[in-house]
């Protein structure tokens, strides 16, 4: 499952895969045909054809993965200049490794080894830019016209029972939220569930329109090391490069009386509700 996020969720390893056959095919687009035809007994009309029939096969498939590349995370994804400048770069260094081989044989080891542990950053990494996390459950116990009384699941041992007004419930989340060297080395987004609130639809000017029926419910939480840290993330943001504290933005759902509600916090950002079958 992991690998098939690669592939589906970001355009850059196609753009490799895609600068690995353009280098290929530019290599040997670029390879003497006389020293070629020495490996096959002088043969100079075998070596062309041999050249460019390669130079197709490779042109092909750099065609090919760039196509899946569009078409597979989606062509949205393609238009971001950094990606042309990874693409050309990469170009260049798989050029240079297939064309000069024993030239560049160092280079072609330190490709490999910083390809390698690239790979293995972006796999570490995929779980911190497209994963999510459950922070609670919301069941719904009684629900009247006005108000409702929910129950707050953050883990068996640790629920309460909230009474709210109105008919949608809306959960309070705060997060730090790290600059994308950060989550390319595996860091999640941090958040801080703090409570609740309510909301109903009240006519204004004429306009039925969702707004806040409840001052809201917060958790007395314990002072902590992840309280102090996430406080201290709040208070010093401005000086702490590549960290940002945000509060995700209110996600009012309508509440169904005796139903389960799942929260899950997005890692790359986001707040979603889901309903449950409990």
């Amino acid at each position: 499952m992991i690998f098939k996020g690669i592939f589906t969720s970001t355009p850059y390893v196609w753009a490799a895969i895609t600068a690995f056959f353009f280098g290929a095919a530019l290599s040997r687009a670029t390879k003497s045909v006389r020293k070629a035809a020495l490996t096959l007994n002088g043969d100079i009309a075998r070596a062309r054809a041999v050249k460019w029939s390669l130079f197709s096969i490779y042109i092909s498939l750099a065609i090919v993965s760039a196509l899946c590349g569009t078409f597979i995370p989606g062509p949205s994804k393609i238009v971001n200049i950094k990606l042309l400048y990874f693409f050309s770069a990469l170009t260049v260094i798989f050029f240079l490794s297939l064309r000069f081989k024993k030239s560049v044989g160092l280079l072609t080891v330190i490709v490999l080894v910083l390809g390698i542990g690239s790979v293995f950053l972006f796999v570490h990494s995929l779980h911190a830019y497209t994963g999510e996390t459950k922070i609670a459950d919301i069941r719904v116990l009684d629900l009247n016209k006005d108000s409702m009384k929910i129950e707050i699941i953050e883990s068996p041992s640790d629920t309460e029972i909230v009474q709210l007004k109105g008919s949608y419930f809306a959960p309070i989340v705060k997060e730090v939220i790290f600059a994308d060297y950060f989550v390319f080395l595996g860091v999640k987004t941090w958040y801080r569930f703090i409570g609740v609130t309510g909301f109903s639809f009240v006519k204004d000017k004429g306009v039925m329109t969702l707004k806040q029926t409840d001052r809201g419910f917060y958790f007395k939480r314990p002072e902590g090391i992840s309280e102090s840290i996430y406080k201290y993330f709040e208070k010093y943001e401005d000086s702490i490069p590549g960290v940002k504290t945000v509060q995700v933005d209110i996600t009012a759902k309508k509440a169904v009386n005796l139903k389960v509600y799942s929260l899950f916090i997005q890692n790359d950002g986001g707040l979603q509700i889901v309903d449950t079958k409990k």
